[in-house]
């Protein structure tokens, strides 16, 4: 099958939840079909990005997203009925990029990722089109508003309903699209209904570690994100100081890409460590003995949930890290807390009996091991490629 795929951003490093899932699809629908991958790019990208991604794809065409034009387009996008986060992704250069390409190929399908990318995917003409949401963005944004400060949450509020009705007109246009979870699929209010097809983990690079040596609080993922930054803020600011007046120093690691200033901040003279990007995150993960997950934003299904698990590191965290895992048990593959005082007495307590930590990471393991490996997800999308194509012959 000859694809051609379409993101918003390099899928390569994988430090965003959008860009791990392009990165896996890309690298295993390669090994049975011909992928030709469109990307916008804001900066140039590194020579290693390119000898990466084109390990995994028969042509790569980077299009530049101007920070100028970025400024313009989210301009232009407030006075309009279209959500600001698609209105910066409007680009002539990419959408003339497709017409080429389609023009010089004949392709079986189109994988289109995100809605942010609606412009693009309105003008796909003459081919079978799938749309991956990843989450649902007027979810999140929903979310977002009922958590940050005026003026940000009037923002976010108007982005939710704006980019509510762009889904459904979404759906309306593809032959199919896509999501990560049930409760996404939900939240999005259109016929049929967005395909749920999970994220998986890397086995090899999140392998199941002894606990032996374990210390410590992590909290992981892309801390330029608003939902994990929330969380990180909230958990050192609000649940750790409960935590360390009975365990003084207890050491808590941040682990992910673009920290906001306000969160050296708050880390500044607590035993906090902020990381910044590291290139191993399974080693960070594994060097934990808790997993602490406080999330209050945010929608789909969370990466830094299976790969806690995967690496045998017990979870605490709230329903909303886990509410995109309908297999998740709790108190049998982590614990589901809903407050920082029950937070910070859970991780006393997994610290404190290392029978109960081994037993919610083994069971956390298994969980992983059986349902959420990339292999079965990409299979599942290979799957609606063919029964879309022969829907539509």
């Amino acid at each position: 099958m000859k694809i051609l795929f379409v993101t918003c951003r390099l899928p390569y490093p994988p430090l965003k939840g959008d860009q791990l899932r392009a990165f896996h699809q890309l690298r295993l629908l390669s090994r049975g079909h011909d992928v030709d991958l469109v990307c916008l790019a804001i900066d140039p990208p590194q020579v290693d990005q390119i000898a990466e991604l084109k390990r995994f794809v028969r042509r790569l065409e980077v299009v530049p997203l101007h920070r100028w034009s970025i400024v313009r387009n989210a301009v232009l996008s407030v006075p309009s009925r279209l959500p600001v986060q698609v209105g910066i992704f409007q680009s002539r250069d990419l959408n003339d990029t497709i017409t080429r390409l389609m023009r010089e190929n004949k392709y079986d399908i189109a994988h289109v990722q995100l809605a942010r990318m609606y412009d693009t995917l309105s003008r796909i003409r003459g081919l079978p089109l799938i749309c991956d949401f990843v989450d649902a963005l007027s979810e999140n944004m929903k979310r977002r508003a009922n958590s940050d400060r005026p003026p940000l949450n009037w923002m976010a509020r108007i982005e939710s309903r704006r980019m509510s009705e762009l889904e459904t007109d979404i759906v309306k246009r593809c032959a199919a699209t896509v999501i990560v979870s049930e409760r996404d699929a939900e939240a999005i209010r259109a016929e049929p209904r967005p395909v749920v097809i999970p994220n998986g983990v890397d086995l090899e690079k999140f392998p199941y570690r002894p606990s032996v040596g374990r210390t410590g609080v992590v909290f992981s993922g892309n801390l330029g994100y608003f939902p994990n930054s929330d969380a990180a803020m909230h958990l050192i600011r609000d649940v750790m100081p409960l935590v360390w007046r009975k365990e003084p120093g207890l050491a808590v690691v941040l682990a992910g890409a673009n920290p906001p200033r306000s969160l050296w901040r708050v880390a500044s003279g607590r035993p906090v460590q902020i990381t910044g990007f590291v290139p191993d995150m399974g080693s960070v993960i594994a060097a934990a003995a808790v997993t602490a997950i406080p999330l209050r934003a945010g929608s789909g299904l969370q990466n830094k949930v299976l790969e806690a698990m995967a690496s045998g590191v017990p979870i605490i965290c709230y329903p909303r890290a886990v509410e995109g895992i309908p297999n998740f048990v709790p108190d049998i593959h982590g614990i589901v807390v809903r407050t920082p005082q029950e937070m910070a007495e859970k991780i006393l307590s997994v610290l404190r009996v290392r029978e109960e930590a081994e037993r919610l990471a083994r069971a956390g393991r298994d969980l992983v091991e059986r349902l959420y490996g990339w292999e079965a997800s990409v299979g599942m999308l290979e799957n609606l490629y063919v029964r879309v194509c022969e829907r539509l012959r």
